[in-house]
């Protein structure tokens, strides 16, 4: 390589590097002058606040008291914890209920029964507290309906599987396997449900468990439209727990 051709090189590379750096420059430039806009706009937004700076917070707990006002009919929130703690329940004795379902043992078939019993009943109690209580929306009312009427039907399902295992266990004496109405026409019976009565009972169990967590988020996931309306006037309103969540 000639001097010149070394000089050339020399010198194009001096122009690369001297454009990098300009360019890198400018690249600061722009962030510095980012970051300087944004604190003028803070400060801006100070100011105009009266030195008090955003009010989220109060925006928030202002909405949250608004909502509250809105939702706060006893009877409604009432009966909204009574059937979240009969789905806690239903959890914690589920497993003992199924297996005294699927149980050999007719004792224990005749207890699970009695706890599906208890457990419809309920259930029906508060459905028919519901109809004392106030909801925002004419729709929230049947859709409440709709859900007491499901998980009603699931139970049901439950207890019929159980009934079945047991007249299986103890099947009554003179019975046939065709019976007649009063004119002497065979009564026909619904078809029978080929899957066995472990996969009828653990479809009706997913069933229920989605029933109550539908339920939760009937209620709870849905902000602004929760169903719940506001007290009658002179009426003690319902207030949340001391020790709810923030």
């Amino acid at each position: 390589m000639s001097q010149n051709d070394a000089q050339s090189t020399t010198d194009e590379t001096e122009l690369m590097l001297q454009a990098e750096s300009d360019r890198k420059r400018r690249g600061l430039l722009a962030i510095g002058g980012a970051l300087v806009g944004s604190a003028v706009l803070l400060v801006i937004m100070w100011t105009v606040s009266g030195g008090q700076g955003p009010q989220l917070e109060d925006t928030i707990i202002e909405g949250e008291a608004e909502t509250l006002a809105a939702t706060n009919d006893p009877q409604c929130r009432a009966f909204i914890d009574s059937v979240t703690e009969i789905g806690q329940d239903f959890r914690r004795t589920e497993p003992d209920l199924e297996e005294g379902i699927l149980s050999d043992d007719p004792a224990s078939i005749r207890k699970s029964l009695l706890a599906i019993k208890e457990l419809r009943g309920t259930i029906s109690t508060q459905k028919s507290a519901s109809a004392d209580a106030t909801m925002r929306y004419e729709e929230s009312r049947k859709e409440l309906d709709t859900w007491f009427a499901h998980i009603d039907n699931e139970l049901r399902l439950v207890s019929e599987l159980g009934e079945e295992r047991l007249a299986r266990l103890e099947p009554e004496e003179g019975t046939f396997e065709v019976e007649f109405d009063a004119d002497g026409k065979p009564i026909v019976k619904a078809k029978v449900d080929a899957r066995t009565p472990k996969k009828r009972l653990d479809a009706a169990i997913v069933v229920i468990y989605d029933d109550f967590a539908n339920f939760r988020v009937w209620h709870s996931d849905r902000g602004s439209l929760h169903p719940c309306g506001a007290a009658d006037e002179g009426e003690k309103p319902w207030t949340p727990p001391a020790d709810a969540p923030k």
